[in-house]
């Protein structure tokens, strides 16, 4: 006999981030900003629930800006353990609100798993899936339009300039307000 080598589930994903691409965010959807983030290749965490919303796997895989439709999009391998469901499925990537992914997924083992587009709220400068005073305070130390910043160490600078564009400035301390209506993640 020849074993049968079991095939990994895989989904894929469609982000729309907040401020990059079409996107807009909270106030403005839709109205873009950014169309050429400096980092076009993020880190995505997806998060599968099952129907009692009990977190059953986690996996993380990147995603790439695709410039024609200002989408972040990336398939990732959730290996061969989740049997085919209904799932909820949560995602995360850097300085973005974990969000839920619209509506029950329905995941069928051993396929690529297409998930509803998903649009993400930005401002979640120190990754504790909220905004809050804790961001506001990082974003203003690293905030620089014509003085040098008071307090901003580079790791903070990356994070703190959340419409990616090299500089943290006005356009970062607007969307951030702009996205505080989203709260928690």
């Amino acid at each position: 006999t020849i074993p049968v080598t079991p095939v990994n589930t895989s989904v894929s994903l469609k982000l729309r981030l907040h401020c990059l691409g079409p996107a807009g965010d909270s106030a403005n959807p839709g109205s873009g900003r950014n169309p050429n983030p400096l980092h076009p290749q993020r880190n995505a965490v997806v998060e599968i629930y099952n129907s009692q919303n009990t977190l059953v796997l986690t996996k993380d895989g990147l995603v790439t800006f695709d410039s024609g439709t200002g989408e972040f999009r990336g398939r990732i391998d959730l290996g061969s353990v989740l049997t085919t469901g209904s799932y909820i499925v949560k995602v995360k990537t850097n300085q973005f609100l974990r969000t839920l992914v619209p509506g029950i997924q329905n995941i069928t083992a051993g396929q690529s798993n297409q998930l509803s587009t998903t649009t993400m709220v930005n401002g979640d400068i120190n990754s504790d899936n909220t905004l809050n005073i804790l961001d506001y305070n990082i974003l203003m130390g690293c905030y620089s339009d014509f003085l040098p910043a008071t307090s901003c160490t580079a790791a903070n600078k990356l994070q703190a300039d959340i419409d990616d564009d090299g500089d943290v400035n006005q356009f970062d301390y607007n969307l951030f307000l702009r996205e505080l209506a989203n709260r928690q993640g």
